[in-house]
This record gives structure tokens, C-alpha cells and sequence, in this order.
């Protein structure tokens, strides 16, 4: 069995595999990350684990029988990095991309990010990562509004609100429109570019704002909440 630790600035992600599929997840703050782990540990007893560490949080597995690998800059990777400045991509990109292509071999792969801000990564069909683009997520589109003008108010995305009305009638609903729908439309139009350049794209989607447009973007797209997870499994699996 793999444990595949994701400890992201926040948050940390635990997760076990086995034969590449992913049997128990789990998310944890902090301050409670290495007592999980040893509970994960107790009741799984994996033998290989992948450590990607953005935070760089203390973090203890020697004396388990754990073959451990730290997720780095340094990795071999399963994809090609063609990118100019390779060290300031960032890790969780460069999984992301990599567990896109575990469930795709073949063909040009697109990979949309929808959190804290929106990336896209593309893998070309030669296997190569080569780039994409960040733009800002909705929740800092929506403080930004407020924190760059005068008078617009401070507005935040309701988890409960399905999706803004198109033509906002308030102040608040207009900016939830332009927030939201221009996202919308911005993957769409994203999606239209690398299908009208690229021939076969398949389309990845995840973050934690990913269920909200999920049922609004136009082509077909595997969506997938774990993706970096997988990610991360597949490079450990690489480098078994």
C-alpha cells in the first residue's frame, strides 16, 4: 500500500492507495496531521509514501518501515517538463498533470484547476508539460472588486448559492454575476482555444471550486476532485 501526504498552507490532505486505487482519504488541519498520519499508518501499514510539503511542516515517518519519497523540483516524473522556468512551477501543477495523464495516456491533455486561483496546464501527446496559464479564482475576484475601489461591497460566494443570476439587480448581484460567469465563460472560451489548435484534448477538471462549473463548461470533461492525489501516486508508483 502507498500514502500519498499532500500538506498544502492550510489544510493537508492523507490519502492510501493500492494497486493504484485509491481506498481512504482524508483532511486534516495542521495541528492534527501527525497523529492521523500514525492512525493512518497503524491501519494500513503502507510500505512506500510521497511527501509533497508546500508548507513545510515538520512532518515524522522514520521508524515505520516506510520507504519515503519527497515530492521535489528533482523528481523523475512520468511527463516531460518543457517549460522555461522549471523551478518556479508549481507542485502541485506539475502532479496535477501527471495524474491526468495516468487516466490518459494518449493524446493532448488539458488539466483546469478551479481554486484559490485558476490554472491550466497542458500536456502535449509527445508527453511533454508545456505550460498554461493563472488567472485569479473566484473568491479573489470578488475581494478584489471591493478591495481596489471606492464603494463596492464586500461580497462572498454562499457555499448554498447554486449559481448567481446572470443579470445581477443588486449591487452584490452583479458582482457575484461578473465573478462567476466570467469564469465560466473564460474555461469555455480557454477550452475552445486548445481544442481549435490541438487535435484530441481531453479535458481535466478539479479544485474545490470545480463543482461549481462543472455543469457549465460545453465539452466533455472528466472531473475529478482527487486528481492531484492520483498525481502524486502515479510519480511514487514512477519512481518505485
Amino acid at each position: 500500500m502507498n500514502l500519498i501526504l499532500d500538506i498544502g498552507n492550510t489544510l493537508a490532505k492523507i490519502a492510501v492507495y493500492e494497486n493504484n486505487r485509491k481506498i481512504d482519504v482524508v483532511r486534516v488541519p495542521h495541528n492534527d496531521l501527525q497523529s492521523q498520519v500514525d492512525k493512518i499508518i497503524a491501519t494500513y501499514n503502507p510500505k512506500k509514501a510521497i511527501v509533497s510539503n508546500v508548507s513545510n511542516l515538520p512532518i515524522d515517518l522514520s521508524g515505520k518501515g516506510i520507504s519515503v519519497l519527497e515530492f521535489s523540483h528533482q523528481t523523475n516524473l512520468p511527463v516531460t517538463i518543457n517549460y522555461k522556468t522549471p523551478q518556479t512551477l508549481g507542485l502541485d501543477r506539475i502532479a496535477l498533470a501527471c495524474g491526468a495523464k495516468f487516466h490518459q495516456q494518449k493524446g493532448n491533455l488539458l488539466i483546469i484547476d478551479a481554486g484559490t486561483c485558476i490554472t491550466y496546464d497542458f500536456v502535449s501527446n509527445a508527453n511533454e508539460y508545456i505550460g498554461g496559464a493563472i488567472s485569479p479564482g473566484l473568491n479573489i475576484r470578488l475581494k478584489a472588486m471591493h478591495h481596489f475601489t471606492g464603494k463596492l461591497p464586500t461580497t462572498e460566494f454562499s457555499e448554498q448559492l447554486d449559481e448567481p443570476a446572470f443579470i445581477g439587480k443588486s449591487t452584490k448581484e452583479c458582482l457575484l454575476s461578473g465573478a462567476f460567469w466570467g469564469m465560466v465563460m473564460e474555461i469555455n472560451g480557454n477550452i475552445s482555444r486548445y481544442t481549435q489548435q490541438f487535435d484530441e484534448v481531453y479535458v481535466f477538471l478539479t479544485g474545490g471550486d470545480a463543482n461549481k462549473f462543472e455543469k457549465h463548461v460545453k465539452n466533455r470533461i472528466f472531473a475529478n476532485p482527487f486528481l492531484l492525489l492520483d498525481g502524486l501516486n502515479y510519480i511514487l508508483e514512477f519512481n518505485s
